[in-house]
């Protein structure tokens, strides 16, 4: 990987403060009460496709809301976490070392258009609530087409579009916002994926996909 990396908004004092808020109940309370329980979905869709030696690529980490949790499925794989915020990268290794996943958990400081990642080294790819804060998601899905192994599969839950969208990318100036479920299922296409499914559960969009084997 190279030495260059982005800048982040969630840096200093806010990105302490937001490190601690993505793992902290209040944050678990609402995911379930606004976002249908987001956490118990993705982790139910990972451990249908992961449980062995799998390299997990979980894009926007952050403080390891998912990544720790799917680092506890994995018997001899790794989760590659993927962030911009030293802050976030760091609360996410403590987590890590304090549920003893620490040697499954690699955080990866870098922006998710250049993830310095060899061309297909992954088996998996999640992203949740992520991709509505990019400016451009088209060159991000098109990482994700190229460090995906033959075969395969990305998972995304992120917001829908709707009349949160506001709300929801009032913190990022140029993010894309909220996708529509024809936006999301056109974007990994436009990637080159293949078994694109796309379907809408409360305020999320679940999307899944393949690289062609």
């Amino acid at each position: 990987m190279g030495d260059e990396v982005g800048t982040s908004d969630w840096h200093g004092t806010i990105g302490r403060l937001a490190a601690w808020w993505l793992n902290s109940g209040f944050r678990r309370l609402a995911d379930v009460l606004v976002m249908g329980d987001g956490r118990s979905i993705v982790l139910h869709e990972i451990s249908t496709i992961a449980g062995g030696d799998e390299v997990v690529l979980d894009l926007g980490a952050g403080s390891g809301y998912f990544s720790i949790p799917i680092a506890e499925m994995l018997e001899s794989g790794k989760v590659l976490c993927l962030d911009l915020s030293e802050e976030m990268l760091s609360s996410l290794e403590h987590k890590a070392k304090r549920s003893g996943q620490w040697g499954r958990v690699e955080p990866v400081r870098r922006d998710a258009i250049d993830t310095g990642l060899q061309e297909s080294s992954v088996d998996i790819v999640v992203s949740s609530n992520f991709m509505h804060e990019l400016a451009d998601p088209g060159k991000v899905a098109t990482e994700i087409a190229r460090v995906l192994k033959p075969g395969g599969r990305l998972l995304v839950s992120d917001f829908r579009a709707s009349s949160t969208q506001g709300i929801v990318t009032s913190h990022h100036r140029g993010a894309h916002g909220p996708f529509s479920v024809g936006d999301m299922k056109a974007l990994l296409l436009g990637a080159g994926l293949i078994d694109v499914t796309v379907e809408t559960k409360r305020m999320m969009l679940v999307a899944r996909a393949a690289m062609p084997g």
